[in-house]
């Protein structure tokens, strides 16, 4: 996360999510209650780390990432 701070969006979103990007998740796919915050018209997106199912979950407010999930064993979304 430390890397992904110092990106600008347009790096993070061309970096591929097998890489040091992010990837969109459809709301349907989110196995967790959707907190009443994180709108319809929200993009959620997720940031892999670490090994295998490894995400922080979310979504872009302005400049900001707003996280909604830190999912270390893939129980919120799996790819």
């Amino acid at each position: 996360m430390a890397t992904r701070s110092r990106m600008t969006w347009t790096d993070i979103i061309v970096g591929g999510h097998n890489r040091i990007g992010t990837h969109t998740i459809k709301r349907r796919d989110i196995r967790k209650d959707v907190p009443a915050h994180l709108t319809e018209d929200r993009e959620i997106l997720a940031f892999s780390f670490g090994q295998g199912v490894q995400r922080v979950i979310g979504y872009r407010l302005e400049s900001a990432f707003v996280i909604v999930w830190l999912d270390p064993r893939g129980e919120v979304y799996r790819h």
